[in-house]
């Protein structure tokens, strides 16, 4: 099951995502003091955390053929998951119960088989739906109905694989993992149509996760060493693209808090690189210990950062890992339990 991986966090929510053969920590969603982790799992399992007590307290387990779950978003009382699976699904949950209250199934003939990524905007929730070297497409879905309401592919040859999303007042921002140089897609929401395409430069490519603050986008690249760009939304150009140090690669999750970027880092073991935002500059990088490796998904909450890592052999549980932003140093790992090895994204509210 080939994945890939990122996260965005805003004050009020945080995503990421995994890669191909590998056990991935992955999406966590804080809600009134909890945290979900999605697990990419078969079925597909939440796990519900305590952040008082950094400790788990439940884990909601998906139906059959509602597999790995790769994406969530939080609208009022509802989380919705996105799953990989043929054709892909979306899973309602009521936080109030923690229970399922429903399955939205897209149509086989006209979906890909995995949901890259979710946004929110009003009553509506837009998903990019992807696989490789397929030509990406986006769909939305009403939230009063819960049922799709409309879809379309991307225009241009070559923008293929979308693979995270971003919303700025009447706007969404697509970013596409395939093609070379890499692409931003801007969709007008008011008329649900393409409205202009972003090339980046020669080798800027496999764009990850998306991030919005006070008018510039930035966006994850998954590379070696790793890169961040800079997009000014005003004009839709790219300002600068920063490069991380020889050993800083492949960002899979990124989060903001305050005027800070956090980027985690697909290494062994896991990396988190702080950026100050006003000087786009690289301010530090802190190291986890050995054995909390290939971070993948990333969840900005108060204080604290929380990072899934991904444990590569064996299926072992997977670790969650608390960060005090003010000092910039871990405080604890959480361990889940048996079965739960591959919490794949993690979302803050």
């Amino acid at each position: 099951m080939p994945l890939k991986s990122g996260g965005a966090v805003d004050n009020e929510y945080m995503r990421g995502r995994s890669n191909q053969g590998l056990v991935a920590i992955g999406k966590v969603v804080v809600v009134a003091g909890n945290l979900y982790a999605g697990l990419n799992t078969s079925p597909g399992k939440i796990v519900k955390i305590d952040l008082a007590t950094f400790t788990k307290t439940s884990t909601l387990t998906l139906d059959t053929g509602e597999d790995y779950v790769v994406r969530s978003v939080v609208s009022g009382n509802y989380l919705y998951a996105g799953l990989q699976t043929a054709p892909c699904k979306v899973v309602k949950i009521d936080l109030a119960t923690f229970t399922k209250v429903a399955t939205l199934e897209f149509s086989p003939d006209l979906s890909g088989n995995i949901i890259w990524d979710l946004a929110i905007n009003g009553n509506y929730l837009y998903a990019c739906l992807g696989v490789s070297n397929r030509r990406g497409e986006l769909w939305k879905i009403d939230l009063t109905t819960f049922s799709v309401a409309d879809h379309f592919y991307f225009l241009n040859a070559g923008e293929n694989d979308s693979s995270g999303l971003a919303i700025s007042g009447n706007f969404l921002y697509c970013s596409l993992w395939t093609p070379n140089p890499g692409k931003i897609v801007k969709v007008d929401l008011t008329t649900f149509t393409e409205v202009s395409t972003l090339t980046l430069a020669l080798d800027e490519n496999h764009l990850m996760r998306l991030n919005i603050k006070d008018n510039y986008l930035y966006v994850d690249l998954q590379r070696v060493p790793g890169q961040i760009v800079k997009v000014d939304l005003t004009t839709f150009t790219k300002v600068d693209t920063l490069t991380m140090a020889a050993d800083e690669n492949e960002p899979w999750s990124q989060a903001i808090s305050g005027n800070n970027l956090y980027a985690l880092l697909r290494t062994a073991p896991a990396k988190v690189v702080k950026v100050d935002l006003a000087t786009f500059t690289k301010v530090s990088t802190l190291t986890f210990d050995a054995g909390e490796d290939l971070g993948f998904g990333l969840a900005a909450f108060g204080k604290f950062l929380y990072a899934g890592c991904v444990i590569v052999f064996d299926h072992p549980p997977s670790k969650i890992v608390k960060v005090n932003l003010d000092t910039f140093t871990k405080v604890s790992t959480l361990t889940l339990d048996a079965g739960e090895d591959s919490v794949y994204d993690l979302l803050a509210s």
